[in-house]
């Protein structure tokens, strides 16, 4: 099941997110106040991934269209869907499969995607970024340098901030192995580090997110094989090692055995808020979406079930 989980900050500092996949179609939620629970009733949205304070997603009216939202200065509303410009290369009737954004120094947006090529039976991780800051003007598509290559299936990457600011990237290769590269360093246009294997990997990943805890440290959530949510924290960032995976499915709602997505957002003080899409056994397997928040403690809340009805 292909599901698409994206939280967003609104200048506001509450958040919005967007749910992409569903049987019914995509919806947006977003909070009403500082609770961090409460979320309106959600509204009709297309099927997007990730950005910030921007939303990309391939549209199934029209198989292979990359479209994007996002909110204007100065404006409280969202734009309607419009075609991102640049489009990638697709191989007709094989769109994205999966892509990831990420803001870099100094302050640019860069998104990622899987390409898929079926001819080869795999996916080329493809980039692109904006020209300056703040403005829709994109350079083309391009390959990214020594990079795994992905599996046409499962294709699964991530874009994290460490906390220093510098991007980090995630992907899983064809050979279902984890790796990552970050920028080398703060300076506007720092190349990317080799691509480096995740040391101590809970077997495939389906889902990657993160964000950064109040004591610095980035922190990591996954959805393995068999729909296990793990998360983990690094000792040192960026860096490939000193990842020591731990199994949070004990925890879980009752009724929830597995997860099928997860997403990660930066709340104020460096507290996280995480969210997770799964089926239900109380509910006859039907989808729903649960989050939980970390308090000034740094300790999780317990899990909250949000509606997803229209």
């Amino acid at each position: 099941m292909s599901l698409a989980l994206t939280p967003v900050t609104l200048p506001s500092g509450e958040l919005q997110l967007f749910v992409g996949g569903l049987t019914s179609g995509g919806v947006s939620l977003w909070q009403t106040g500082s609770d961090l629970a409460v979320w309106t009733a959600p509204t009709p949205a297309c099927t997007n991934e990730n950005g910030l304070p921007q939303v990309w997603g391939v549209l199934t009216v029209s198989p292979g269209t990359l479209n994007t939202r996002f909110k204007q200065s100065g404006s409280s509303s969202w734009t309607t869907g419009e075609p991102f410009n640049p489009q990638p290369a697709i191989t007709p009737g094989h769109p994205i499969n999966a892509i990831a954004a990420g803001k870099s120094i100094p302050g640019r947006i860069q998104l990622f995607a899987a390409l898929p090529n079926p001819a080869a039976g795999q996916a080329s991780l493809m980039t692109t970024w904006q020209v300056n800051a703040n403005e829709q003007s994109f350079y083309a598509w391009s390959a990214m340098d020594g990079a795994p290559v992905l599996g046409e299936n499962n294709p699964v990457i991530g874009a994290t901030n460490v906390p220093d600011g510098r991007l980090q990237l995630w992907a899983l290769s064809s050979s279902n192995q984890l790796q990552t590269c970050w920028k080398s360093g703060r300076e506007e246009n720092a190349p990317w580090t080799a691509w480096t294997p995740v040391s101590s990997q809970p077997g495939t990943i389906f889902s990657i997110a993160g964000g950064v805890r109040p004591d610095g440290h980035l922190e990591l959530w996954c959805v393995a094989e068999g729909g296990l949510l793990i998360n983990a924290t690094q000792e040192s960032s960026p860096s490939a090692t000193g990842l020591s995976w731990a199994d949070v499915n004990a925890n879980l709602p009752a009724g929830v055995t597995r997860v099928y997505s997860v997403a990660v957002a930066n709340l104020s003080g460096s507290r996280l808020q995480v969210f997770i899409l799964a089926p239900d056994a109380q509910a006859n397997g039907a989808t729903v979406l649960y989050t939980c928040w970390t308090t000034a403690s740094s300790v999780y809340t317990s899990w909250v079930k949000v509606s997803l009805a229209t």
